[in-house]
């Protein structure tokens, strides 16, 4: 049985990426390994309150950004503190 070259790369990549933490890979193979996981992260994360009040200080901060060129970062910021806040909202 042949394997063709596609095949082989695809095999020592799925190999590669089994041995290896989320935490030591590239953020885009991360990714990959929790969708084929079936999850969108680290499932039952626990944050402190302090550290939770902080991050949600940060994103209010991004959101707020009014510096030349900053539109993309308030956008995301934006994006980012509605999403926490529907996730909190949720559970």
């Amino acid at each position: 049985m042949k394997i063709t070259k596609k095949q082989l790369k695809t095999i020592i990549k799925e190999e590669l990426l089994s041995e290896m933490k989320p935490a030591d890979m590239s953020m885009a193979d991360a990714a990959e390994y929790y969708e084929k996981q079936g999850a969108a992260g680290p499932a039952g994360v626990q944050l402190s309150n302090d550290l939770f009040a902080e991050l949600l200080e940060y994103l209010e901060d991004m959101a707020g950004f009014k510096m030349k060129g900053g539109g993309f970062v308030a956008s995301r910021g934006r994006e980012l503190l509605a999403k926490v806040q529907k996730e909190v909202k949720t559970k």
